[in-house]
């Protein structure tokens, strides 16, 4: 059987073309069940998104009614418009670090006749209609060709920027640089004149975040700080004169924004809008990918992009800021039991509701707070497990990751995220080839044969995958998604693979190996490997995926070429037992992948000639 992945041209959507809203799909089978658990699921969504939001905007440097409309926007359109159902749209630290180092930019370049408030207008129209290009065309599959130790290494450098950027609010000292070493030597020639009341708030909200979750689960740890802050201020008597407050929310509604720059601005704003857009495709993908992964559901990357770019537009209309997606709220709301896109409809009609009724009472908030908050968050946004897999897997996982981190430390954001786009382009130009998967069983005459369906197994229970071709993170996703299909049979019990001719493997190839032997597991069954080189061996090892897999369902490769296949099915048998009539090899020296049935000539194939025909993956 050899897997598929290519969609008949009938059922390809053309360029231009969008299917169902999913949304309506979704609304024609909705129950009171599903209505229940998407409002019991928005209340903590709610909860941490506003205050969150808010921060945000202070990051870029606007009040945060920007973060609170953007939030209540953003979050409304996303959910309506896009293909996720657990997916929450709003405003996270890596855009809007990206529009901090941006505007930092402009400022210089363009001086007084530079006014924010209008260029984030434009800025945001910008990458909302970038995203429904991207969407429009079919791009989404295209954000798999980014490395993920491109996007960690831009994660790890933002984190490390909203941490310097925060460092004058925790301490309550003026700082006017933007740029990372010009902002530090700000910092340190005031160091000795910080407020006391500001770094205690501050170490207190960070304290707040990490450790109440350890003993509360059911209160938002960022919503806590802001709010107990406040009343512990306010019970203190220390107001405005001794610590810095934020701006009140506007409950006004302040109509169309309006996009009025120059064409000089204008054009200098594309390039950045173009890397807003990426980063927040890419966030919005790779999230939404991890949500289908979880729960099992279809998500339409056209409508996801599609629904991304409208929240941007909207959000910029109604004097919001750029937007993409939240690991921590999607998460959040899956964990609490979201079914539908209407629990972060829901969510954003809460946060609607509290600005309209408590908005003005946000001036009682300290900024120190607040920038505890993003110091938690900060640290939050690198994925610390994959970034330790990636360096420790191969030299280029690593070479691009720190490469990429030290480029958001020296050029402005959009030109770091360019140059790991270019180092993921690279590296894939470097490996580009795409494995085979194809099917084997052993025949009457105890040698290799290919086959095409399950039926032809010997033993119904045990599946022998072969392997060929590069393996790295372009086609991580596309292997681990086939060999999913392939192993989804009720009958099949053992999958093994034979990675024999299965070459470069690299972080995300051995992390989709590991996510795969806990899917099998989580459904009773087993993978095996079978054929492991020494250096796949040690990447395995390395990154810590042998002992998930487990190291005795590791088959290393020897001196014959089939041995190590040979262990593993009589492994096999001894896991699934008897139930078909599983052949192995009759002498452990045999060489060559034969057919026993000589018509079948599609099927012979000796190791080391050229690969039979077939669809890749």
């Amino acid at each position: 059987m050899t897997a598929k992945t290519d969609t008949p041209a009938a059922e390809k959507p053309r360029p231009f073309s969008l299917g169902p809203l999913p949304l309506r799909q979704v609304l024609e089978h909705y129950a009171r069940t599903d209505f229940r658990a998407d409002l019991r699921a928005s209340l903590p969504v709610a909860a941490v998104a506003l205050p969150q939001s808010m921060a945000f905007a202070m990051l870029a440097g606007f009040p945060p009614s920007y973060g609170a409309w953007t939030a209540i926007v953003a979050g409304f359109l996303g959910a309506a418009l896009g293909s996720s159902r657990q997916l929450v749209t709003c405003l996270n630290n890596a855009v809007c670090m990206l529009v901090t180092s941006l505007f930092a930019v402009m400022l210089r370049q363009h001086g007084a006749d530079f006014d924010p408030t209008t260029a984030i207008v434009a800025l945001a129209l910008l990458v909302g209609v970038f995203e429904i290009i991207m969407g429009m065309v079919g791009l989404g599959d295209l954000s798999r060709f980014i490395s993920g130790s491109v996007l960690q290494g831009f994660m790890l450098g933002t984190a490390l920027l909203i941490a310097v950027h925060e460092l004058p609010g925790l301490l309550g000292v003026e700082a006017r640089a933007a740029e990372l070493f010009p902002l530090l030597r700000e910092v340190g020639t005031h160091f000795g004149h910080f407020n006391p009341i500001a770094l205690a708030v501050g170490a207190g909200s960070v304290a707040t975040m990490v450790l109440l979750p350890r003993w509360v689960r059911l209160i938002p740890g960022s919503l806590t700080a802001v709010i107990g802050s406040a009343v512990a201020l306010w019970l203190l008597g220390i107001g405005p004169d001794r610590i810095d407050m934020v701006a009140p929310v506007s409950a006004a509604v302040r109509g169309i924004a309006s996009p009025n720059v120059s064409w000089e601005l204008f054009t200098d704003l594309v390039p950045g809008a173009i890397a807003v857009a990426i980063l927040g495709a890419v966030e919005a993908l790779v999230i939404s990918g991890s949500l289908a992964t979880q729960t099992a559901q279809d998500v339409d990357t056209r409508w996801q992009l599609v629904g991304q770019g409208m929240a941007n537009i909207g959000s910029g209309l109604l004097h919001g800021l750029p937007c993409s997606s939240s690991f921590t709220r999607s998460f959040l709301n899956l964990k609490e039991g979201a079914r539908t896109q209407v629990s972060a409809i829901l969510a954003s009609l809460w946060i609607l509701v509290v600005v309209l009724a408590f908005g003005p009472f946000v001036q009682h908030v300290p900024r120190a707070a607040l920038a505890g908050v993003l110091l938690v968050l900060a640290w939050r946004l690198p994925d610390w497990g994959r970034i330790r897999t990636m360096l420790r897997a191969t030299k280029a996982d690593r070479a691009a990751l720190l490469a990429t981190f030290f480029a958001t430390l020296v050029v402005r954001l959009d030109t770091a995220l360019f140059v790991g786009v270019l180092i993921s382009l690279a590296l894939y130009l470097k490996k580009a080839q795409t494995p085979h998967l194809v099917e084997y069983d052993v025949g009457r005459a105890r040698k290799l044969r290919q086959i095409d369906t399950p039926k032809e197994r010997s033993h119904p229970a045990i599946c022998l995958l072969h392997v060929e071709g590069d393996l790295f993170f372009a086609a991580a996703e596309v292997f681990e998604r086939e060999v999913r299909r392939v192993a989804a049979d009720p009958q099949l019990k053992v999958l093994i693979l034979r990675m024999k001719n299965a070459r470069n493997l690299d972080a995300t190839s051995v992390l989709a190996l590991a996510n795969l032997a806990r899917w099998l597991s989580a459904r009773g069954k087993r993978l095996l490997i079978s054929g492991v080189s020494g250096e796949a061996d040690e990447i395995l090892a390395r990154a810590g995926v042998a002992d998930v897999i487990g190291r005795e369902n590791i088959f290393s490769s020897r001196k014959s070429i089939l041995e190590s296949t040979r262990d593993a099915l009589l492994f096999a048998q001894q896991l699934v037992g008897k139930g078909g009539e599983l052949r192995v090899f009759r002498h452990a020296e045999e060489e060559g992948w034969e057919s026993d049935e000589p018509e079948d000539k599609a099927a012979e194939w000796k190791e080391g000639e050229e690969k039979p025909p077939g669809p890749s993956v």
